[in-house]
């Protein structure tokens, strides 16, 4: 008789167990060995295995239901099971395990609800009628503590990310829970080993559903400084992407852009580019690098990070960006010419950029860059930023004298809107001055 068949017979006799359980654990135990041989896998009717062990949920006997759980969750690692085990005479028990005092069974309880869980809505509604999910969010609150298992800080973060996902009408009820906050807190433990990498990966594409709402949720000065610092750290692409595309759906809000400047982003972001940009050579890698460039561009339109990114024409920031005006790379290059644009927004401001040698830098580029064989985006930065260098009356007369007119002349038959409309604007500029 196999082990899985001696299951029922512990049932018979649950009176017994309850008073000598080791017998049942010693079972279980060589059952989960069983089941988590990837050999053994094609063998097992894990359906039929699911619902013998799912029959222990209720025995009341905690450190049984605990190993009944862990095989619940090794058996539901593979789809077949989901669906038979998504009831509330299931998902009722391993949600009051979530309540154990003993951190192995909560551990256990969320491994199993998560595989459970994972792209089953079915599963997701017990979970949701059983009010599991204030029990889930208790247990990753107190996995945040500092003397926590690290592996329940994995198991409750994957648990919370299968439960809600797709779930987008619960998101607005997550953040009042104050989900945003834990997570924050759990990334502080930073991404030293591979098991809190992985669970730094799972709280990245949880933020992003919670962010991605519609709504006016804006991340917090710690967390921003907590993924810039993650961001800092990994050496995971995955995870790298998932940080770039939340500072960047973030970056809109003139707080959340202060807070990102304040962290380092730009001057970081300047440095991965400069470091791995020439590694960007399929359109995945290259998009990444774009979202970063934009972010940049980003966070320099809000006044007070862009002061600070250009702390009076001496910053870090100010000087890589004049660096990239003359890099090869089309994507560094228009970066640092729409990064100039915003710098260029006090007349203080325009008047030193001239003195440093900006304008220079621009008209040697625009030169040549100005028939309509150039790239329109390029030309368009490129005249939107001596538009905004030209606009002090000082600088107008040393900017003609540099070529600023015959850069332009042959733009003139360039019959693209954009670049017209630019092309005017900076004559307009020209012209006030003539006048």
């Amino acid at each position: 008789m196999s082990d899985i068949e001696k299951l029922p017979l512990l049932l018979e006799n649950l009176e017994l167990m309850k008073e000598d359980s080791k017998d049942a654990l010693k079972l279980f135990d060589g059952i989960i060995a069983y089941i988590s041989n990837a050999e053994n896998t094609d063998s097992i009717d894990s359906i039929q295995y699911a619902k013998e062990v799912a029959a222990f949920l209720g025995c009341r006997i905690v450190e049984v239901e605990t190993k009944a759980a862990e095989a619940l969750a090794e058996l539901c690692k593979t789809e077949a099971p989901r669906i038979s085990l998504s009831n509330d005479q299931v998902i009722a028990p391993l949600v009051r395990l979530l309540s154990s005092p003993l951190p192995e069974t909560r551990n256990q309880a969320c491994r199993a609800i998560a595989n459970i869980c994972f792209d089953n809505n079915d599963a997701r509604n017990c979970v949701f009628s059983c009010n599991g999910l204030v029990d889930i969010v208790e247990v990753l609150r107190m996995s945040a503590f500092p003397d926590s298992d690290t592996r329940l800080r994995t198991n409750a973060v994957g648990c919370l990310l299968n439960v809600i996902m797709s779930q987008d009408q619960l998101y607005a009820k997550v953040l009042e829970m104050g989900v945003m906050d834990i997570l924050c807190d759990l990334l502080t433990y930073g991404i030293s080993t591979k098991q809190e990498e992985e669970t730094a990966v799972h709280i990245f594409v949880i933020l992003g559903l919670l962010t991605d709402t519609g709504s006016s949720v804006s991340i917090s000065e710690k967390l921003c400084a907590v993924t810039v610092k993650i961001l800092s750290e990994s050496a995971n692409g995955e995870l790298s992407e998932l940080c770039v595309e939340l500072l960047h759906s973030q970056a809109e809000n003139e707080d959340v852009r202060l807070h990102l400047a304040k962290a380092g982003l730009c001057e970081l972001l300047i440095e991965l580019l400069e470091k791995h940009g020439r590694l960007a050579d399929d359109d995945e890698t290259r998009n990444l690098l774009k979202m970063a460039c934009d972010l940049i561009v980003t966070i320099l339109n809000g006044d007070a990070s862009m002061e600070l990114a250009y702390n009076n024409g001496k910053g870090r920031v100010f000087e890589g960006l004049y660096q990239w005006l003359s890099s090869p790379d089309d994507d560094l290059q228009v970066t640092a010419v729409l990064a100039m644009a915003n710098f260029a927004r006090t007349d203080k401001h325009c008047i030193q950029m001239v003195n440093l040698g900006v304008s220079k830098q621009l008209l040697a580029s625009l030169t040549q860059n100005n028939t309509s064989d150039a790239k329109i985006r390029l030309q368009h930065a490129l005249l939107g930023a001596l538009r905004n260098l030209v606009i002090p009356a000082e600088n107008k007369v040393i900017v003609l004298q540099q070529g600023l007119f015959q850069a332009i002349y042959p733009m003139f038959n360039i019959p693209t809107f954009p670049v017209v409309f630019k092309l005017l604007g900076t004559l307009r500029m020209l012209r006030l001055h003539l006048n």
